[in-house]
């Protein structure tokens, strides 16, 4: 990936205001998002240069592309198109980011408890349940057109 990559960088046009292609800029998340992070972990009133957001946002971009990359090989070995949660964490775990597996696995049982929550709250049927009734309806509204006719 690191190489591919890089040859990404020697092959694409440069942008006017800065030296990072726009191709593999696109890829990185957005500096304000980056600063956030980067605020929420750091003590009070520390200022951060602009150099240290950008580094460590390609830094972020890199290893989401490492990571996504293992996924996606395994994915493509297991003939699946589908990359999960549990690929990227058995990927993370695989290429040695083990202390990080358990805090995320955590953190994804949360967030699909949170989602089914959500749903349960919205306590309306799930998007598979509408799409049918939509389909019913649409044959329904076709079968009263038919017999007018």
């Amino acid at each position: 990936f690191l190489p591919a990559l890089q040859r990404a960088r020697m092959s694409d046009t440069e942008d006017a205001h800065d030296d990072t292609p726009s191709r593999v800029k696109a890829q990185f998340l957005p500096i304000a998002n980056v600063t956030r992070v980067m605020k929420h972990v750091l003590p009070e009133n520390t200022k951060i240069a602009k150099g240290a957001k950008m580094a460590v946002q390609e830094c972020a971009a890199e290893f989401i592309g490492f990571i996504t990359g293992e996924s996606s090989d395994r994915c493509w070995a297991e003939k699946r198109k589908t990359i999960t949660a549990d690929d990227l964490l058995l990927s993370a775990q695989t290429l040695g980011f083990g202390a990080y597996v358990d805090p995320l696995r955590e953190f994804v049982a949360r967030l699909r408890e949170f989602q089914k929550h959500k749903k349960e709250m919205e306590g309306g049927p799930s998007t598979t349940s509408k799409r049918k009734a939509a389909r019913g309806h649409a044959r329904s509204t076709r079968r009263c057109v038919n017999d007018e006719l």
